[in-house]
């Protein structure tokens, strides 16, 4: 048996009832800097280039669980052992998130950090909701009786860290390296206790030590929820309580909204720009297909005038019949010369005719490839951008739903925020510009909005 690679993987989970939205994405705004990460691997969740980007997304994704109590998500922090090269370090992660999002079933992001060397090590963001249905898989937040009862492993983090387990002495096996994991702690496995582990300081930077479980965060079953329609929940508690916080909303309410009708007006675009492709496509081939015929005509005339001035011809392919000239003018001409001769004509118009011909097929044929590429292209994009937002809000019905309930949100933050209250909050920089821009907006306050555009036209006058 070979020696025990470090063993490392540190758990937590976040339901909405302790974090309200937003922790999870938080998690992954740090998995996902720039500045440290390498390799990442995705599931169900769009690869941005920015942190900032992929926190928007796991935020967009982490509401869609309206319950509650709900489990909004789970952080991971994996380290590699030393002895594993790069690139089976990198099939390590990979497999692992297959095995925690169910084969791809789920959403998860994993971002390899790359600025400690000597302490190489992963970040990991899931979502237990099932991509399709949008039910949970792991059933993570089920408490431990329920998951014994359903035959799973009562503890979550031990649940993970089987799945680092497995993952690694398959990888170990697989490519020969001379290391087990075992993830049993010292204690268990009878040795000394453990000293801090590698990059605490620097790897404890989104989960504290007091905030570390061991098992689930009680939340209430999906068997209490069978049957009801799980609507994405916009509003806020803090709506009409804090109203800093519910201008803050708001204008985040009003950017999604937005992000939404864009996402559906590209896929628009892109449909109807794909059907406009195809129709064009069907009406040149039907072109090409009645000029097949009008073609295959005239290269029969090529052919048939060639075939009748081949009789004209000698051996070597001059005319044959009796032509005499002097100084350029011919002086006389057999009859058998003056047939040949116009034969020749013929087949020479004939051969333009038929190039012609020819052109135009190929011309057709260029046509009728470059708008198969174009809607190829354009149906790539609608289907691109229908999976992002299906990645987010679901089917049409749901983002239907999610459009409803946005909208919704938007109108109630604007009947509980007074004007006062939003002209208090912008007076004391407790909301930015852009935030107060919005509640002026969605307001209806088109004498403030004008005041606070001329108030920066004479800033910038007086710069």
């Amino acid at each position: 048996m070979g020696h025990f690679g470090y063993f490392r993987l540190e758990h937590s989970s976040f339901n909405k009832d302790d974090w309200g939205y937003g922790r999870v994405a938080e998690a992954a705004h740090y998995g996902a800097n720039q500045n440290k990460r390498g390799h990442v691997a995705t599931v169900g969740i769009p690869l941005y280039g920015t942190s900032h980007e992929t926190r928007q997304a796991f935020l967009e994704v982490e509401r869609l669980n309206a319950r509650k109590n709900a489990r909004l998500g789970d952080s991971l922090i994996v380290s590699f052992p030393k002895e594993v090269s790069e690139p089976h370090r990198l099939l390590m992660m990979e497999r692992f998130l297959s095995k925690v999002t169910f084969e791809g079933r789920t959403y998860a992001q994993a971002w390899e950090h790359t600025d400690k060397p000597d302490n190489p090590h992963f970040h990991v963001v899931l979502i237990d909701r099932d991509r399709i249905t949008g039910k949970a898989v792991g059933k993570f937040g089920h408490s431990r009786s329920y998951r014994k009862k359903e035959g799973l492993e009562p503890n979550v983090t031990e649940w993970m860290r089987i799945q680092w387990e497995d993952t690694g002495n398959e990888i170990f096996g697989e490519h020969g390296y001379d290391l087990t994991f075992d993830r049993r702690s010292n204690f268990e496995r009878g040795l000394e206790p453990a000293g801090e582990h590698r990059g605490y300081q620097n790897d404890n930077h989104i989960v504290e030590a007091d905030q570390m479980v061991s098992e689930p965060l009680p939340v209430e079953t999906e068997d209490a929820l069978e049957g009801e329609d799980q609507v994405t929940e916009i509003a806020s508690g803090l709506i009409g309580v804090d109203p800093v916080q519910s201008v803050k909303l708001l204008h985040t309410q009003v950017g999604r909204l937005e992000y939404l009708h864009r996402s559906q007006e590209k896929i628009k675009d892109a449909q109807e720009r794909y059907e406009w492709l195809v129709a064009e496509r069907l009406k040149v081939t039907a072109e090409a297909g009645n000029f097949e015929l009008e073609r295959l005509d005239i290269e029969q005339e090529e052919y048939r005038s060639i075939e009748r001035l081949a009789e004209y011809q000698k051996p070597d392919g001059k005319l044959k019949g009796i032509a005499i000239g002097a100084f350029g003018f011919t002086l006389f001409r057999s009859k058998t010369r003056q047939q040949a001769e116009t034969l020749q004509v013929k087949a020479h118009s004939a051969k333009l005719d038929a190039n012609a011909a020819r052109y135009k097929r190929n011309a057709y044929e260029s046509q009728i490839g470059q708008l198969s590429e174009q809607a190829t292209q354009e149906e790539r994009k609608a289907y691109t951008y229908r999976a992002e937002l299906e990645n987010l809000y679901g089917n049409d019905a749901e983002v239907a739903a999610a459009e409803a309930a946005i909208t919704t949100g938007i109108k109630d933050t604007v009947v509980t925020v007074t004007l006062g209250e939003a002209v208090t909050a912008y007076g004391e920089g407790l909301i930015t510009e852009d935030e107060y821009r919005t509640f002026l907006t969605e307001g209806g306050y088109e004498a403030e909005l004008q005041l606070l555009d001329e108030g920066q036209a004479h800033d910038g006058q007086s710069l």
